[in-house]
C-alpha cells in the first residue's frame, strides 16, 4: 500500500512532463479479487506501461499496481477485497515512450459477468488530486493480534513483519540457516530419483552473493558420511550406501549423480514466502522449492508438501500435448494417500505458460499460505491459487520448514502415466531405470538452481 502512495507522489511530479499521446482505454475483467487488464492494440515504440487499479469508493485502502515491460501489454492485479458486481473500478495507465510519459484514467462499472464497462467521460486527475489521494494512503498501524501467522521461533510480531530472511551473502555459511539432507535417492521403486543428496560445496555453495545448487556427475565413495536417512534396516543401508552385499539385479547400484537438498531450522504456519531465483535448465532437472510440514517421520519419501517449480527440460509434453517443459511454471500441493501397497501422490496445481524458459533469468516467485487457500504469484502477478479444502487439511496441523534443492528424475516429478513417452526414453519402473538415466544424461548440459534471496513475512487473514 505504501509503495502505491510513493508512486502516486512520483506521478504527481511528472504531470508537467505529460505529453499529448493517445493512450487507449484498456479492456478490464475481474474475478473475485483479481483484475485482468490488457491493451490489445498494437502500440508502437512503447518501452513500459504502469497499471494501477483501485475501487473508486474504497480509495487507497483497496488499490494495487503492476508494471509491464514487453508486449502483450497486460497485467493481473490482485486487490485486497472481492470486487462485487456494480462496483466502480478506476484504472490508471501510464505509458513510457522514448523517455516521455503519457497517462490515462479510465473508470469502469463491473457487470454481473465480471466485465468492466467503460463509463462516459473518464475522469482526469490533476497533480493536486494525486497528492490528496496519496495523503489518504498512509499505512495503517497493525497490532500483533491481527496476524494469521504462527512461528514457534518468535512472538509479538504483526502482519507484514519479516519472520525469516536469507540473502546468501558471500561471508556467511550455509549452515547458519540450512541443514543438508544426506542420502541416496536412487534406491529402487517407482518413486526413486537419480541422485544422492550430499553436503558438499561442489553441489551447494554461495558464490557472487547467490546460492548455487548444482548436480555433479563424478563417481564418489559408496558410503555417505553423515547420512540423515530416517529409515531402518536394509532400507537405511541402501540410502546411506552401507549395503556392500547387494545383488547385481538390484536397481540402485548407480551412484553417479550428486546434488543438494536443504531445509531450514526455522518453521512457521501461514505466511508469504518470497523467492528471487533462476530456475535450472537441462533435461530431467527438477527444483525443490518446498514448504514441508515439520513432523518426525520414519518414512521421509512420502511427505505432503507445497511446491513451486519449472522443470529443466527444453521439450516435454503430457499425453494431451500440453507443455510441461521449462516454459511452464507450476504452483501446487502434493498429498500422499494410502491406496495400495504404498502411498500414491495426489497433486493439485496451477500453471503459467510463457514463450521463454524460466531458467533464462532471475524472477520473483511468491507463495502465500493461508488457511483456506495457497496463492502463487510470478513477478508480483497472481497466476493461480489452490483452494481444495480436503487437500489443504494436512497443512493446517503443523508449522512448515523451507526446502531448497535440486534433483533429477522421479515419478512424482516426471510421471510415466502423464508424460508423452516419446519425450521420455526411460521408464521409472524399469529394473535398470537408473542405468538408462545415467547413459541418457551423461553428456547433458545442466545449469544450477540459483537463489538470490528467500524471505518469509507474517500475513493477516486477507493474506496481506
Amino acid at each position: 500500500m505504501w509503495k502505491g502512495c510513493v508512486l502516486l507522489i512520483w506521478l504527481g511530479s511528472l504531470v508537467s512532463l505529460m505529453i499529448a499521446l493517445e493512450v487507449p482505454h484498456p479492456v478490464v475483467n475481474v474475478k473475485g479479487r483479481e483484475v485482468s487488464i490488457i491493451l490489445p492494440w498494437d502500440l508502437k515504440g512503447i518501452e513500459s506501461i504502469y497499471f494501477q487499479a483501485e475501487l473508486v469508493d474504497k480509495e487507497c485502502d483497496n488499490n494495487a499496481y503492476s508494471f509491464a515491460n514487453e508486449s502483450p501489454w497486460s497485467a493481473k492485479i490482485e486487490l485486497q477485497s472481492t470486487i462485487e458486481p456494480n462496483a466502480k473500478l478506476r484504472i490508471q495507465t501510464v505509458v513510457e515512450r522514448k523517455n516521455k510519459i503519457a497517462t490515462q484514467f479510465s473508470e469502469y462499472k463491473i457487470n454481473d459477468n465480471g466485465i468492466g464497462q467503460l463509463l462516459d467521460g473518464p475522469r482526469s486527475i490533476s497533480s493536486t488530486d494525486l497528492i490528496e489521494t496519496a495523503a489518504k494512503c498512509k499505512p495503517a498501524k497493525k497490532n500483533s493480534s491481527e496476524t494469521l501467522s504462527e512461528c514457534s521461533h518468535r512472538s509479538g510480531f504483526s502482519s507484514g513483519d519479516l519472520l525469516f530472511e536469507d540473502n546468501f551473502e558471500n561471508d556467511q555459511k550455509l549452515t547458519d540457516n540450512w541443514i543438508h539432507e544426506v542420502r541416496y535417492r536412487n534406491t529402487g521403486g517407482k518413486n526413486q530419483e537419480f541422485v544422492a543428496f550430499v553436503d558438499d560445496p561442489d553441489n551447494s555453495n554461495i558464490t557472487n552473493n547467490n546460492l548455487h545448487i548444482s548436480i555433479t556427475k563424478d563417481e564418489r565413495s559408496k558410503i555417505l558420511l553423515g547420512c540423515t536417512s530416517k529409515k531402518e534396516g536394509l532400507a537405511k543401508r541402501k540410502e546411506c550406501g552401507k549395503g556392500s552385499r547387494r545383488s547385481k539385479r538390484e536397481p540402485w547400484v548407480s551412484k553417479t549423480f550428486r546434488s543438494a537438498n536443504m531445509h531450514t531450522n526455522f518453521t512457521f504456519k501461514y505466511g508469504r514466502v518470497e523467492i528471487r531465483a533462476k530456475m535450472p535448465k537441462g533435461d530431467w532437472l527438477f527444483p525443490n522449492i518446498l514448504l514441508v510440514p515439520n513432523m518426525d517421520r520414519s518414512d521421509d519419501d512420502f511427505f505432503d508438501h507445497i511446491r513451486l517449480y519449472a522443470r529443466g527440460n527444453y521439450v516435454l509434453q503430457d499425453k494431451h500435448q500440453s507443455a510441461l517443459d521449462g516454459s511452464s511454471l507450476f504452483g501446487g500441493i502434493v498429498v500422499w494417500k494410502k491406496t495400495g501397497a504404498e502411498p500414491n501422490p495426489i497433486e493439485h496445481f496451477v500453471v503459467r505458460n510463457e514463450d521463454y524458459y524460466y531458467g533464462d533469468g532471475f524472477h520473483d516467485y511468491t507463495i502465500i499460505w493461508q488457511t483456506d487457500k495457497i496463492v502463487f504469484k510470478f513477478d508480483g502477478e497472481f497466476f493461480g491459487a489452490v483452494n481444495n479444502a480436503t487437500l489443504l487439511e494436512p497443512f493446517q496441523k503443523h508449522e512448515c520448514h523451507l526446502v531448497l534443492g535440486l534433483t533429477a528424475g522421479g515419478n512424482v516429478n516426471f510421471n510415466d502415466d502423464i508424460l508423452e513417452m516419446k519425450h521420455k526414453p526411460f521408464s521409472n519402473t524399469h529394473p535398470k531405470a537408473d542405468k538408462q538415466f545415467e547413459e541418457l544424461s551423461r553428456n547433458s548440459d545442466w545449469t544450477p538452481l540459483v537463489v538470490d534471496h528467500i524471505r518469509v513475512f507474517a500475513i493477516d487473514k486477507e493474506g496481506n
